[in-house]
């Protein structure tokens, strides 16, 4: 009998909100944003300008400028720890060591541009 286990998302995304208080009230980046990336997978998040791909790069890795920015709501688990409950201490480590974000060049990227978010392969082992 095959082993029917399935192994949890590397990344797992679920209901993130993020905003931004403007002079006009607040205007919502990010709404409700989830989806699930696992290890070997490659997930691309492509899109118009402005329509939130660096907002939600930024966010996973907590580097939305706050303020005016704030992660509103929802959950950003990496091998299942709660990204958005670590300390910044804690998400310095994990910055540039499990996960890291590719910065695109506008001008060599397909109409929109593209965001890429690396995942280590050492990520959840322990020390290195």
């Amino acid at each position: 009998m095959a082993d029917a286990t399935i192994a949890p998302p590397a990344l797992d995304i679920d209901d993130l909100t993020v905003c931004f208080d403007t002079q006009e009230g607040v205007a919502v980046a990010v709404d409700g944003m989830s989806f699930s990336v696992g290890r070997q997978e490659t997930l691309g998040i492509v899109g118009e300008s402005g329509c939130g791909k660096s907002v939600t790069a930024l966010s996973v890795l907590r580097l939305v400028p706050t303020p005016p920015g704030r992660i509103a709501g929802g959950r950003v688990l990496l091998d299942g720890r709660d990204l958005l409950a670590l300390s910044e201490a804690e998400m310095r480590r994990v910055r540039g060591n499990a996960i890291s974000m590719i910065f695109q060049d506008p001008m060599t990227t397909s109409a929109g541009g593209s965001r890429r978010i690396r995942i280590s392969s050492r990520a959840g082992c322990g020390s290195a």
